[in-house]
């Protein structure tokens, strides 16, 4: 008696948000299929094979990630996957602990760059350090303590994606409460810009809300952080070497899905377009459901927003079978200003996304039986001696009318090409054992340069990078310091202000040649170097080698207002029945999380667990008591509770109150101290402030005294509430 075949699962997208959904679809007994664009896996989590830019002849292919990492302490479905594959918090060979974030002022003086002057924030939030933190010099004492406690009130307010009157940005919060403050207003903007690539006058209140939510719950350390070399070598690789050996997981590298139909009924994906060798940029060929997968096959999309937009509003066209063809079709790529995959011609016909209409609304074009030309459709079921005989008929039979595209049945996924997500150059430097600069950047803490140019963030990952790559660390080229130096706002480098060329035919005379491209590399590294000289002695004699990342193809999604609005679900319900629309078909990424939301690994991880477990209820059987290693499950973050950040918020308001006054009245103090140096501040700026100090103490007097009452009226609430709940249970369970 021969057991039934394993129900078949397609992943898309090989980043740690499909990893981890293959992970737990392998689990529940599915044969898991995994397609990805890239020639590796990893995503944002990724890396480069590629030799750096060095006075010497390389010795070969160096490891180059996307950029160095920070691991949250309460990322719990990301530790449950690390220690699935062996490399949980535990493996101290692979992971160390990180409890500080420095900032470094811009030096009044040149010769100060000797003699860098950090600030230290140390395990943020965490009540041991809380002295040590309020009088860091970051910002000064009275208004940190107003930054700590503008966290307590984000975390005390009631924000949600769905009330258009509650979708604001961090900016519109800290405006509108009373112990707001121009350095408190800085402090934010820093952190956000520093970590997320975002402008605070852009983020998601209701975002950063449920970040700090779960960060202020464990806040030591600051962060985890690779002990033994990048995020590629020490977490990629195991991870997938680990679902082809426990679970016959198949890669499909340099493949990606560039459109995918649904059935008549719009119930269920049946066909993908999948590109193989990308690379070579010359074959497609149409995957039909039943050739790669059993009728009870479930699908996950975990790819970046700009390639999902393209996806799911891109149906595979019409085909036509053609035997014995050995000519492969006319293929052209094309892509967008960031190298996103977003157009495919066949034989001269679209048959990726369509160029805008006159409304500016992206359409899906027609693509006819022509454009598929030379492409087999396989279809296993079909006995080879009917196969002539259906083929004359097809070709006979009218045109077959365009097949539904995913958002024909999800309106609402048409919004994820409004969605935002840039790239983080970053400018990997090797210094000489000599150099000066090696004993001036401390280790095991990250590095904002505040105030500067394209807000620069730099981290000291010499450990790191000796252990991924040892030839680079011969006796014969001895090497200092290994920095990664980070541009978070990075609209002005030339690289970027000049958008690189698209996949045109080669005959395009809009092609930009390798050698405009290195010119503007050249030009952004040096502006980058000139910015961060302006900080630490950073010379050119001393810089052993170096290697540019731009990026372009690992943007990080930005958790803005319209992102908050819209989000991406993992399974999108019908109303009244509360079934999904498409039963086959689940969503992943670090854009679509439910519990975390902020942009961070932990959403990812959260998300793809979140997808596979919500495809196909019923398969949750499929394991078998063989399975290897403990199932996944969905873990919970912890916070604390909502009624003691309100009482919190409520005990330490007059504490808020007199840092209010006291910030205000620094505040005159500094723009007194600038009136000596240039006499127009004098009548524009303190004069004003003057006297306007007391009626303004008076109204943040009344917006306290208004945000005590709403806090109490809440505190109220939210015990009655807690009582109610504590006396149903007592009566049910009786």
């Amino acid at each position: 008696m021969t057991s039934s075949p394993k129900p078949s699962a397609v992943v898309v997208g090989a980043g740690i948000a499909g990893l981890s959904a293959a992970f737990v679809l392998a689990q529940r007994g599915f044969q898991v299929t995994v397609f990805e664009k890239e020639t590796t896996a990893g995503g944002n989590l990724g890396a480069t094979l590629s030799h750096p830019r060095r006075r010497r002849s390389s010795r070969g292919d160096d490891v180059f990630e996307v950029y160095p990492h920070m691991f949250g302490d309460w990322y719990a479905n990301f530790w449950q996957l690390m220690e699935a594959i062996g490399r949980g918090k535990a493996d101290r060979e692979t992971w160390r602990t990180m409890a500080d974030f420095k900032f470094l002022p811009r030096p009044d003086q040149p010769e100060k760059r000797f003699r860098p002057a950090y600030k230290t924030l140390r395990n943020n939030g965490a009540l041991l350090s809380f002295f040590s933190n309020l009088f860091s010099g970051i910002i000064p004492p009275p208004d940190m303590f107003l930054a700590a406690y503008a966290a307590l009130g984000l975390l005390a307010d009631d924000f949600n994606n769905r009330d258009d009157v509650n979708v604001a940005t961090l900016n519109d919060f800290l405006n509108t409460r009373f112990y707001s403050s121009k350095h408190v207003t800085q402090f934010y903007q820093m952190v956000i810009l520093y970590i997320w690539s975002l402008d605070a006058d852009e983020s998601s209140v209701y975002a950063c809300q449920r970040f700090f939510q779960f960060q202020f719950r464990r806040p030591t350390p600051t962060a985890w952080v690779l002990n033994s070399g990048d995020a590629y070598t020490s977490i990629i690789q195991p991870l997938v070497q680990h679902l082809q050996s426990n679970f016959n997981v198949k890669f499909c590298f340099d493949t990606p899905v560039v459109a995918a139909s649904l059935n008549a009924e719009k119930t269920r994906v049946e066909q993908l377009l999948v590109i193989e060798n990308l690379s070579e940029k010359r074959t497609f060929k149409t995957v039909p459901q039943k050739r790669f997968l059993l009728p009870a096959s479930v699908y996950v999309f975990a790819v970046p927003p700009e390639t999902l937009s393209a996806l799911v509003q891109t149906p595979v066209p019409a085909s036509v079978r053609k035997r014995g063809l050995t000519a492969e079709p006319d293929v052209t790529l094309g892509s967008n200003k960031f190298g996103i995959l977003t157009d495919v011609l066949l034989g001269g016909s679209r048959a990726g996304s369509a160029p805008a209409s006159p409304e500016g609304v992206p359409a899906a074009e027609v693509v006819s039986l022509e454009a598929m030309e030379g492409v087999t459709v396989l279809e296993p079921d079909v006995p080879e001696e009917g196969l002539a005989s259906r083929t004359a008929a097809s070709s006979s039979a009218a045109p077959t009318p365009v097949r539904p595209s995913i958002v024909d049945a999800i309106p609402e996924l048409a919004t994820t090409k409004t969605f935002s997500a840039e790239p983080i150059p970053v400018l990997y430097v090797a210094f000489e054992q000599g150099a000066e600069i090696n004993s001036l950047i401390p280790p095991d803490c990250y590095i904002g340069l505040t105030d500067s140019n394209y807000a620069l963030t730099l981290v000291e990952i010499t450990r790191e990078f000796r252990i991924a790559n040892p030839n680079l660390f011969s006796s014969a080229d001895p090497i200092g310091m290994v920095i990664a130096l980070a541009a978070s706002d990075f609209g002005e480098l030339p690289f970027f202000r000049t958008p690189p060329a698209k996949l045109d035919p080669p005959d395009s005379s809009h092609t930009a040649t390798p050698a405009d491209t290195q010119l503007l590399e050249d030009k952004t590294i040096q502006l980058l170097l000139d910015e961060a000289r302006k900080y630490l002695p950073i010379r050119d004699e001393d810089i052993e080698w170096r290697f540019f990342r731009s990026n372009k193809n690992h943007r990080l999604f930005l958790n803005d207002v319209e992102s908050a609005r819209n989000p991406v679900k993992t399974i999108y319900l019908n109303p009244a029945s509360s079934r999904p629309i498409i039963d086959n078909l689940a969503f992943a990424g670090d854009f679509c999380s439910q519990d975390v939301v902020m942009s961070t690994v932990e959403a990812a991880v959260e998300s793809g667990i979140r997808a596979a477990l919500q495809l196909e209820p019923g398969h949750g059987q499929l394991l078998s008591a063989s399975a290897k290693g403990k199932r996944l499950t969905l873990q919970q973050h912890r916070s604390y509770p909502k009624s003691w950040i309100t009482a919190s918020k409520l005990m330490l308001m007059p504490y808020a109150v007199l840092a209010k006054s006291y910030s205000d009245l620094n505040l005159c103090w500094e723009t007194a101290s600038r009136s000596h140096r240039d006499p127009t501040v004098l009548k524009q700026e303190l004069l004003p402030q003057v006297l306007s100090y007391w009626p303004r103490q008076t109204s943040m007097c009344l917006g306290a005294y208004q945000d005590a009452w709403t806090t109490m009226t809440s505190l109220a609430t939210q015990s009655m509430i807690t009582s109610a709940e504590l006396v149903w249970s007592l009566f049910t369970r009786r």
